[in-house]
């Protein structure tokens, strides 16, 4: 039963104290994620990076407006300009290129160190195109072709992976989209955990298991991040902390061989 740990967009843009677009408390995550990345059993590790161009769509300076307002753009994938989406509208962050696009050092070196141990380790790339925003790291840019799974989709399968979990930034926005889209995976909706097994935390490793790191995520607003947690919760995530997080893995590991 192999596990995969995805890393959010855990890069330096979205770290405090220098950021562009620093998450509160953003940078308390990164201990959660590097003992992760040290103990767990993982078959698959993924970071996702938000990876804009210049000019990107979600800029607040392309469209000369104040950050974090909104505008309505063109959908590029309705094939017609006439319709229209809300966009929501950020300081210029995650530049291709630049250092704060980059994935933070902790989270970068473990990943190479676990490569060369024979953990598959990638990196999957989102908001790549300048007309089309990205939140979720199952997005796909618009060259990908609509029939086949997005990379990380792909990733998942080739490693026959049916236990997730998932730390990094935003709760509220990457995070939230990233969970649902793996919620929506068939493997994770078909037997995900009962909510008695989840409140007793009893339920063992298995098909299905989608888990959010309580202590690994930090949101834009805490009080909205909460409300987001719960709603994973009701959709068939189970949010749990770290330890408990190791010990799903680490079942799932003994029942199926090991990550490594």
């Amino acid at each position: 039963m192999p596990a995969a740990l995805l890393v959010v967009d855990v890069q330096h843009d979205f770290l405090p104290p220098k950021g562009a677009l620093a998450v509160p408390s953003g940078d308390h995550i990164l201990p959660v994620c590097h003992h992760l990345l040290d103990r767990g059993d993982w078959a698959l590790v993924v970071a996702s990076q938000d990876y804009h161009p210049s000019a990107h769509i979600s800029f607040a300076s392309t469209h000369d407006l104040p950050a974090f307002s909104t505008t309505h753009v063109a959908d590029p994938r309705s094939g017609t300009r006439d319709k229209t989406k809300e966009q929501e509208l950020w300081p210029e962050h995650c530049v291709q290129g630049t250092r704060g696009g980059e994935i933070e050092e902790g989270v970068k070196s473990r990943m190479d160190a676990r490569r060369g141990g024979g953990t598959r380790c990638e990196v999957v790339r989102k908001g790549i195109d300048r007309d089309l925003d990205a939140y979720s790291s199952f997005a796909t840019p618009l060259s990908h072709p609509s029939s086949s799974p997005s990379p990380l989709t792909q990733l998942l399968l080739d490693a026959e992976i049916d236990t997730l979990v998932v730390v990094g930034l935003a709760t509220d926005f990457c995070v939230r989209h990233s969970v649902l889209d793996a919620l929506s995976l068939p493997w994770a909706r078909s037997s995900t955990a009962s909510s008695e097994e989840r409140d007793s935390g009893t339920s063992a490793a298995g098909p299905g298991h989608v888990l959010v790191v309580r202590e690994g995520t930090r949101g834009v607003d805490p009080e909205r991040s909460e409300r987001v947690l719960r709603e994973l919760e009701e959709e068939g995530a189970r949010v749990v902390d770290v330890e408990e997080a190791l010990r799903v893995v680490g079942r799932a590991a003994a029942r199926g061989g090991g990550g490594e």
